[in-house]
């Protein structure tokens, strides 16, 4: 166990701090102070131990993945992200849950006031989640639909921009019982918007499906070193990398 913190703790020390110290986000001085309070509890989001566990069920639910010393949201993760409310995802609710412990504890609240307000803010979370899923689903049906971006590399039929990548417009998907998305019909070429850390722009992306190199700066490798490359379309893979320029 302390071993795999330690190690954990190596590798994304970035991460872990900005858990830690998640407190530099929040403006307010009393959210401010409840969110570092470490008499009551640890300060920052989670603790010293729950934090790098926290990481490690997001790798192991395929939600974030290891390239080398940095972590990665994979297409899953950021679907989640993209249709989770806006809310959830800003530390002020981590501060304002930890300043009404804060008041229970000190006997400002009661107890069961505090617990109704977080039941309720539990279950507003799927109702939440499935009205910005339809939304995504009609904006990013609205962009398959209003933009060509090029002739798909496989099979020459128009590509199409959907949710974070450029796809044939052929591709047909559904997602599976484990909850991953499948290719269900199609000639199945995709090109993803990140590659080794470094996201297409929409101007690269067109020039790269009219067939030609575009040198980028800023790519990391699997061990964490930053280099510059050109890439090129590939039919099989999306990207490939162009040394030869």
């Amino acid at each position: 166990q302390t071993s795999g913190v330690a190690t954990t703790t190596r590798i994304r020390p970035t991460l872990l701090a900005a858990m830690e110290h998640a407190s530099r986000c929040v403006e307010d001085k009393n959210l401010k102070a409840a969110l570092d309070d470490d008499e009551s509890h640890s300060g920052g989001i989670g603790t010293p131990a729950t934090r790098a566990d926290t990481i490690e069920k997001l790798v192991r639910s395929k939600l974030v993945e290891r390239k080398g010393r940095q972590l990665h949201a994979t297409t899953e993760g950021e679907r989640l992200t993209d249709v989770v409310e806006p809310r959830l995802k800003d530390v002020l609710l981590t501060a304002r849950m930890e300043q009404a412990l804060s008041d229970v504890e000190h006997g400002k609240r009661g107890p069961s006031e505090v617990m109704d307000m977080f039941h309720r803010e539990a279950l507003r979370i799927p109702a939440d989640a499935t009205a910005n899923l339809k939304a995504d689903a009609v904006t990013r049906t609205a962009n398959t639909d209003a933009q060509e971006w090029g002739d798909c590399p496989r099979c020459g039929q128009p590509v199409r921009k959907t949710g974070r990548m450029w796809q044939c417009s052929t591709n047909k998907t559904e997602k599976t019982k484990d909850g991953k998305w499948a290719t269900t019909a199609g000639c199945g070429w995709k090109m993803f918007a990140r590659i080794a850390g470094k996201t297409i722009t929409d101007q690269a992306a067109r020039r790269l499906l009219a067939g030609q190199s575009v040198t980028l700066k800023g790519f990391t490798s699997k061990s964490g070193k930053k280099f510059d490359a050109a890439i090129r379309i590939d039919k099989e893979r999306g990207t490939a990398f162009d040394f030869d320029r």
